[in-house]
């Protein structure tokens, strides 16, 4: 019996405050063209917290000093992928309470990190079809509020 779900895991990290969200700009796979938290899937035997490190590092150029893993959470959305037709995304969030460095604009796989300020409008989608969120509780708000 081939299984009905994809299954994806990953460690995530939220850097920012009550007005401001750290967020990339996916260029592929299930979250295409809208925004996301900086994070992705562990390399083979990583521990959880090296890899929002490196996942953190890799997408925004920031270096991950201080954090703490605030919950897990799971998501099942519909996905074609390969013979998959559903997705159940296993979600680790850290929230970064210290980094270094300054945040790319531009990162290989995806159009770049991004430092929203909540002078945009609470949870919108702006006329180019782009994802914005702010006060979100978790990953799971923030796909629901992206799909909309």
């Amino acid at each position: 019996m081939m299984d009905k779900f994809h299954h994806a895991f990953g460690c995530y990290g939220i850097i920012g405050d009550q007005q401001s969200l750290v967020v990339i700009k996916k260029k592929g796979g299930p979250y295409i063209n809208r925004y996301d938290l900086p994070g992705g899937s562990l390399k083979d035997g990583e521990p959880l917290d090296h890899a929002v490190k490196r996942e953190v590092n890799e997408e925004t150029g920031l270096v991950v000093q201080d954090y703490d893993q605030i919950g897990v959470t799971s998501i099942r959305y519909p996905w074609d992928y390969e013979q998959w037709h559903f997705n159940q995304h296993i979600c680790v969030f850290y929230k970064i309470d210290k980094f270094s460095g300054n945040l790319q604009t531009t990162v290989k796989q995806f159009t770049g990190a991004r430092f929203f300020r909540s002078s945009i409008s609470s949870s919108r989608t702006a006329q180019s079809g782009e994802f914005f969120a702010f006060g979100i509780k978790s990953k799971r708000d923030f796909v629901k509020a992206g799909q909309g």
